[in-house]
This record gives structure tokens, sequence and C-alpha cells, in this order.
């Protein structure tokens, strides 16, 4: 019973004993991104609020647990419960308070000014990329880094055209990071270039997935509000925030983010263009 009552008090946001169904809404995002929609939600809360009081106290988030709760609330109780969980929900709870809105992204390509990127990428720690193998849920910024990385090396990985692209869900990232070859690719800096080059859809694609609030892709039309864009500032912070580092700039998401803006940095000059920054 303490054991749920901690996990209680992560879903009870704003401390006052109850979970409403905004905060609900705040968690599962965090937790399952990409699978609770607002009405799945509100579906999944109408269930919990036995007396329909329009929020739910201990008792009936304990009743709906042990009596009817699904395989994928159970799971994301689980990951809650877990120190990695816990972390990456206070920082995302936190990111979430805040707007979701445009980089400027004439500043995040600042960050890579006179940057050698070969020699940047070469800091990369495999120990890094070895203990994300092993979480089962990440801050945003850090799932969708890694996908952007996924999505850049897939043309060496002979994908015949952008039309055969599936977004991956996190499984499908820890399989890449297992890859004993995905290191590699990554630092073969010029031939990910030159890639950039012969496949300039791939590249546009890319950063309107992950620089705008555009829904680009079907996945990203059923959410109920844009994706948040990618930043420097909020890649260092998730990283600082659930490793434990004072400094994350040499972690490997935050190179790897380097990295990415590096290949993307023609699409996201024309984006800058198009938003008039």
């Amino acid at each position: 019973k303490e054991q749920i009552k901690m996990v209680f008090t992560r879903f009870d946001l704003n401390g006052n004993g109850t979970i409403e169904v905004d905060e609900l809404a705040t968690v599962f995002q965090v937790l399952a991104p990409r699978q609770w929609s607002q009405k799945a939600i509100k579906r999944l809360f109408d269930g919990m609020d036995l007396d329909e009081d329009g929020k739910i106290c201990f008792s009936e988030f304990i009743e709906w647990i042990f009596d009817s709760g699904t395989n994928s609330f159970k799971g994301a109780l689980e990951i809650a419960e877990t120190t990695d969980g816990a972390k990456t929900l206070e920082w995302s709870v936190a990111d979430c308070s805040e707007p979701i809105v445009l980089p400027n992204l004439r500043s995040e390509l600042a960050v890579i000014e006179g940057c050698n990127m070969e020699e940047e990428i070469k800091e990369i720690q495999p120990d890094d990329l070895q203990k994300l193998e092993t979480l089962m849920v990440v801050p945003d910024p850090i799932r969708r880094t890694l996908e952007a990385v996924y999505m850049l090396l897939l043309p060496s990985s002979g994908l015949p055209s952008i039309n055969a692209l599936t977004p991956p869900e996190w499984a499908g990232i820890q399989e890449m990071l297992k890859d004993s070859s995905m290191l590699q690719r990554v630092l073969n800096y010029t031939a990910r270039k030159e890639e950039m080059v012969t496949r300039p859809l791939w590249g546009s694609y890319a950063a309107r997935r992950f620089f705008s609030i555009e829904k680009v892709d079907a996945d990203l039309k059923e959410l109920d509000e844009p994706a948040r864009p990618l930043s420097y500032e909020r890649v260092l912070s998730s990283c600082e925030s659930l490793f434990g580092t004072a400094d994350g700039k040499k972690h490997a998401v935050v190179l790897l983010y380097k990295w990415v803006l590096s290949l993307l940095m023609p699409d996201l000059k024309e984006l800058a263009d198009r938003f008039g920054q």
C-alpha cells in the first residue's frame, strides 16, 4: 500500500490529495508518449472516478489498480515507480508547464558555430548510450533527439525513399542503440553529409518534424497539441536532470543533438527564413 501511495503522490502533481484529469493527462503523455489521446485519457479517468465527483481519491486509485486497471495503465505505474521514471516525470511536468513555441533557429545554429563536428562526435561515450538501452522512459527531448538520429541514419541503412519511413517507438530507438554499427555510422560524418545533399527531401522533412510545430506525419497529426520542437536548452536540461550531471554538455545525447543540427543546417536556415527569424 505504501508503494502505491508513493506512486499516487507522483500522479497528484499539485499535491492536493486527489488526481484531476489534467494531471492524469500530463503523467500519461510523459510515461507513454503518443499512446494516449485526450479522449482516451478522459475515458480512463471516468472509469477510475467511481463517485463521479471529477477527481480521483486514493481509495479509487487503489480499487482501479486491483480491480480493472488496463495493462498499459499498470505498465505506466511500474515506470513511475522507478527512479528514472520519477526523474523523467519531474522534469517533464516542469517542461509541460511552458508554452509550446518555435525555437529561434538562428540561436540553435549558433550552438555549433565554429565547431569541428568530426572531432566533437569522437567524444561520444558509448557508456552513455548503453545506459539509455536500459531505460523504460526518458524525457521528450532525449527521445526526440534519438528519433532524429535514427531518421538521419536510415539512408545508410539502405532505406529506398522517404516514403518508406516509419517513425520509431522508444523500443525501436533502443534497438538502434544496441546496433554495433550505429556509432560508426554517426562518426562517418562526411558520408552522412553527402547523403543529406543527395536526398534533399530527407533533410527538409527532418527539420520540419523536429524543429517546427507542423504535424508533418500521421503520428503527429493524432496528437492533441503539436510536438514540442527540439532546442539545445531542453536537450541539455533534460540530460542533466535525468543523469544527475552538473554539466551535461559532453553527454552523448547533447553531442548527437549538435550532430543533428550540423546535418540539417541548410534546412534549418531555410526554415528560419520562412519563420522570419
